[in-house]
């Protein structure tokens, strides 16, 4: 981008930075185009003509020729897992779109490379396969034993919710022939009965909860590298799914020594595992965590599992009954129904990971107590991934005011979802029901936090395609106003914030599948330029 700077007469509320000569979208639609968009200190003060915008400048002012170039707000991704996704990219990621032996081979070259870097006796820790990819589509503890007999490893599936370790970190964890799965978990067993080493849904924990924690200092490092990554795509906020203890003393130091360059609504672990009482003395704690950035009034449940292959754990509704199918709901209703109106009196939004039919209509069935007993209550609450929901439970949603966080992104992993395969991710016919949509990534379930493929899907899903407009608005402003922050993000007006990006094209002038090859150039947040391509 070409750099001017001149001089002309001054005014009150000269712009520090004034972006020239492109198109900036604003997401307004009062006025949705501008040629000109200038920024003071953290906030945006004028948006509109070139001409008008001279006013704003004197020698001091950074001008930014787009040279014809897109900018547009900032990105909102609306469930992430920050920490999570730092350190995955700091770490061991796992290789995909290679099967069998082959995958065999280059998987041990990539274990290999992850554990020059580690210390003697530290765990080796990896995340992103596909059980597909394993001979004969059955992973198992034997690829890992021939090379680490003594270092112990663990592999996180690319969904987060199965995983595989080797006979070492069996050994550690107690894991024997004799170990009975706890309930909503299986533990993968060979013809003789012995342990696989894959573990699935709620038995990952005999493993995941005796690995030692990353120190504070890693973690801080895999929040900064996180951040950095969410800049490079142009993301300014998240909603952090899935919020521990440890990020937030992460972010809290981020914050005090004003590092933090991103805001992130922060939905607090609850009902997962077995110490509930100590997420709830998180919960019950959470505001010396909150600040300028960080928004920890938000709770996070996982309701049911997964809708992909090969145990597709998504809890579905029983076609004969219409019932929830109970074996695989994660939480119990008398429990959800218990706490889900106690978040809600607090003001606190309740996210809930739903992947089948059945999870979405226990969730709704909390959210519905909730305003029965909370009717002055204005909190908005949500429905993570929303791929499958039943037309009744649509409808539902619309009259709660509840929200579908829908997941896009997962179109990367090309398969099905659900046994028998439903289609999923209804936007039109949410939309057209009047009910919020936003979008997220997923991050670390994807590879990268990148929104620009599922923007592109967006436009070409048939019958439940959006126009380029909508599909916008839900990863800006729609996402500003599930969090509440409607009135400082989401769009390009002066007296917000100056949260926005640049690309490297014009998504309106362009043919659709050329949208996700979109690269973004520059990231601002709050007047800062976080991150330059150039």
């Amino acid at each position: 981008m070409l750099l001017l700077a001149f001089s002309v007469g001054v005014r009150a509320e000269l712009a520090d930075v004034m972006f020239v000569n492109g198109a900036i979208y604003t997401v307004n639609d009062t006025q949705l185009w501008a040629e000109a968009l200038a920024v003071k200190d953290q906030r945006i003060v004028f948006v509109g003509a070139e001409r008008e915008a001279q006013a704003y400048l004197d020698e001091s002012t950074r001008i930014i020729d787009l040279d014809g170039r897109m900018v547009m707000p900032g990105i909102h991704d609306a469930h992430q897992h920050l920490m999570q996704g730092g350190h995955i990219s700091l770490g061991c990621l796992l290789p995909i779109g290679i099967e069998g032996e082959r995958f065999i081979d280059v998987l041990k070259d990539v274990l290999r490379d992850c554990e020059s870097r580690l210390e003697e006796g530290e765990w080796l820790v990896g995340r992103g396969f596909f059980s597909e990819q394993f001979p004969d589509g059955a992973p198992h503890r034997k690829y890992l034993d021939e090379l680490f007999p003594d270092r112990p490893v663990w592999l996180t599936e690319r969904t987060g919710h199965n995983g595989l370790a080797n006979s070492r970190a069996l050994e550690i964890a107690g894991v024997t022939v004799d170990t009975v799965a706890p309930a909503g978990g299986t533990i993968t067993r060979d013809e003789d009965g012995l342990p696989t080493g894959e573990l699935v849904e709620k038995a990952t924990a005999l493993v995941r909860n005796i690995i030692p924690p990353p120190t504070p200092e890693r973690n801080l490092k895999a929040v900064r590298e996180a951040i950095r990554v969410c800049h490079q795509y142009g993301i300014t906020s998240i909603q952090e799914a899935g919020t521990t203890k440890d990020l937030l003393v992460a972010l809290q130091k981020l914050e005090m020594a004003s590092e933090l360059t991103l805001d992130v609504t922060s939905h607090l672990v609850w009902g997962r595992g077995d110490d509930l009482a100590g997420q709830l003395a998180l919960i019950e704690n959470r505001g010396m965590y909150e600040s300028t950035h960080v928004n920890p009034n938000n709770v996070k449940v996982w309701m049911d599992g997964t809708p992909t292959g090969p145990y597709f754990t998504q809890a579905d509704l029983d076609p004969e009954t219409g019932e929830p199918e109970w074996e695989y709901i994660l939480v119990s209703p008398d429990l959800m129904n218990e706490y889900v109106p106690k978040f809600d009196a607090l003001g606190m939004k309740v996210k809930v990971h739903v992947a089948g039919k059945g999870a979405a209509h226990v969730a709704l069935d909390a959210f519905e107590l909730a305003k029965q007993k909370n009717p002055g209550s204005r909190v908005r609450h949500e429905l993570g991934h929303t791929a499958l929901v039943s037309g009744q439970d649509m409808d539902r949603m619309r009259e709660l005011n509840v929200i579908g966080d829908m997941s896009p992104t997962q179109w990367q992993l090309h398969e099905p979802f659900g046994d028998p395969p439903e289609d999923p991710w209804e936007f039109r016919t949410l939309s057209n029901k009047g009910v919020m949509l936003t979008i997220g990534t997923d991050w670390p379930v994807t590879r990268t936090p990148e929104l620009f493929e599922a923007l592109e899907g967006l436009l070409m899903f048939g019958d439940e395609s959006l126009d380029l407009q909508s599909a916008i608005r839900l990863m800006t402003l729609n996402g500003a106003i599930a969090v509440d922050r409607h009135e400082d993000l989401g769009s390009l007006v002066p007296g917000k914030l100056a949260n926005l990006i640049v690309l490297d094209r014009n998504l309106f002038a362009i043919e659709p599948e050329e949208i996700s090859e979109t690269t973004v150039l520059m990231t601002m947040f709050e007047g800062k330029v976080v991150f330059d391509r150039h």
